[in-house]
């Protein structure tokens, strides 16, 4: 695993894009299961669980997995920054939505298809 200049990667928007599609993965086949909703805008704020959790599951993933080398300070500022992106474009709400949309989705196309005689518009 290469050595990242986290202040770099910061600059790098294909470096960005990389650990916010990551976190993408993460909150539509993880954390989804764990929280499907986001209640207020105090579930996305610094140290809320959400946030705590972000930290805990993306820090060994992030920038192609050399942050739990880098010195604590660094490794905090770069995951911080992300989250801030992250807030920013509101992709946490707009992925559990969307994900939520999905399964609510199948489970009505199951039970539609399991009706007997029942014609779809």
């Amino acid at each position: 695993m290469a050595d990242i200049n986290l202040n770099a990667r910061m600059s790098q928007e294909d470096g960005i894009q990389e650990d916010i599609n990551l976190c993408k993965d993460y909150v539509k086949e993880r954390l989804f299961y764990k929280s499907m909703f986001l209640h207020s805008d105090d579930d996305l704020k610094s140290g809320s669980r959400l946030y705590q959790d972000y930290i805990k599951e993306m820090k060994p993933l992030l920038a192609r997995k050399c942050l739990p080398g880098k010195p604590e300070v660094e490794a905090t500022a770069y995951l911080n920054f992300v989250w801030e992106k992250l807030v920013n474009k509101k992709c946490y709400r707009e992925w559990l939505s969307l994900k939520r949309s999905n399964c609510y989705q199948s489970v009505q196309d199951k039970f539609i298809s399991k009706c007997d005689g029942y014609k779809r518009p």
